[in-house]
This record gives structure tokens, sequence and C-alpha cells, in this order.
């Protein structure tokens, strides 16, 4: 009966010895499979991290340089603008000048061409003479023209056209005085004074140019409408 209990005892130690071997091989085995997991999860965790900071500065340095070409390229826009208008600032600055010696050339040419002449009639301010231009007229002409100084008549109008033009009188401030012959059939002349300032008085003689029509040869201003 004693070497039953004994037998018995062994028996159930070295079960519980199995148990515990079993218990402390399936903790390692865990610890270690944990280990495991951690070391290639984790490695590929700090592998992704690095991947993803390596790619978001590739990302930053592409932005850069995106970033430093727009600003290359503004600054390209802006200098060529600023060439530009430089360039029409010179060439506006070429026009004005070019208009104002042609307006200078015009003006020295103009004063060549007029003569300004003293007289002994002491009704007279000055002679003007100048190449004006004719006016053309509207008349057919067939043979030698006669000069009418009838009011309505095309004469007439056209006298009044070319004074005018000269005395720098308009229709509505120039008053007539006087339209008479002026020495030959195809000569006239006349005596005009401003509406507004009565001391502004000329006399004007005109010539029929044949197949032109009339031209002032030369003004006259007075000091007051002749008697």
């Amino acid at each position: 009966m004693k070497n039953q209990n004994s037998r018995s005892n062994r028996f159930e130690k070295k079960r519980k010895s199995t148990k515990l071997i079993t218990l402390v091989l399936s903790v390692a085995s865990v610890l270690v499979i944990s280990v495991i997991a951690m070391l290639i999860f984790g490695g590929n965790g700090e592998n992704t991290t690095a991947k993803e900071a390596g790619a978001q500065k590739e990302i930053k340095l592409k932005e850069d340089e995106n970033t430093s070409s727009d600003d290359e390229s503004s600054g390209t826009s802006e200098s060529t603008e600023e060439t530009e208008s430089t360039s029409d600032e010179d060439k506006e600055t070429v026009t004005d000048e070019e208009e104002q010696e042609e307006k200078k050339e015009d003006k020295s040419s103009e004063e060549e061409l007029t003569v300004e002449e003293k007289s002994d009639d002491e009704n007279v301010k000055r002679i003007i003479k100048k190449d004006w231009e004719p006016v053309e007229t509207k008349q057919e002409i067939e043979g030698d023209h006669r000069v009418v100084y009838d009011k309505g008549s095309q004469d007439w109008a056209e006298m009044l056209q070319a004074i005018r033009q000269v005395t720098g009188l308009t229709e509505s401030n120039m008053i007539t005085n006087y339209i008479g012959n002026g020495g030959s059939p195809n000569k006239a002349v006349a005596t005009v004074y401003n509406r507004d300032n009565q001391n502004e008085i000329y006399r004007v003689y005109l010539e029929w140019l044949d197949g032109t029509g009339y031209q002032v040869q030369k003004m006259e201003e007075l000091n007051q409408l002749p008697d």
C-alpha cells in the first residue's frame, strides 16, 4: 500500500513538472514571437517613416524649385515690361520731338514766305504779303472771266471765303464794308472789319487766277475804315 502511494506521488509530481515546462515553453514562444513581430513591423514602420520623410523632402525641394522658377520668370516678365515701357516712352519722346521740330520748320517756312512792309499811308499799320493758297472756284469757266460784284453771286461768295482765309475772321464776325474793282477786270479790293473788335480792320487785294479761282495778293491792316 505504501508503495502504491509513493508511485502515485511521483507520477503527480512528474505531471506537474511537465505542465510547468509546457507553460514556460509557451510563454517563451509568445515572447519570441512578440519580439520578432516588433522587429519586423517596427523596422517597416521606421522604413516607412523614413520613406515618407524623404518623399516630403523631395516634394519640398520641387516646390522650392518651382517657386524659384516662378520668381525668375516673374522677374524676367517685369524686366521685359519695364524695357517695353521704356521703349514706348522713348518712342513717344522721339515722336514729340519730331512733331515739335516739324512745327518749328513749318513756322520758319511760313515766316520766310511772309513779308511785312511799312506804308507811307498813315492809315496803314502794316502791309502783309504771302503766297496764300487760292480758293478753288466752283464755277464753270468758259473763256475770259470777269469779276461779278453782286452780293448773291458765286464770285462774291468765293471772294469772301478768300478774305476770311487770310484775315482769320469768321462768317459770323466779319463785316464787309466794301468790295470793288481792283484796277483791272480780274482784280478786286475789299475792306472788312471784325464785328466784335472794330479796331481790327483789313484791306484785302484779290486776283482771279484763270482755271483756279481767287487768290489774295496783299493784305493791309488799317487804323480806321477809309472814307
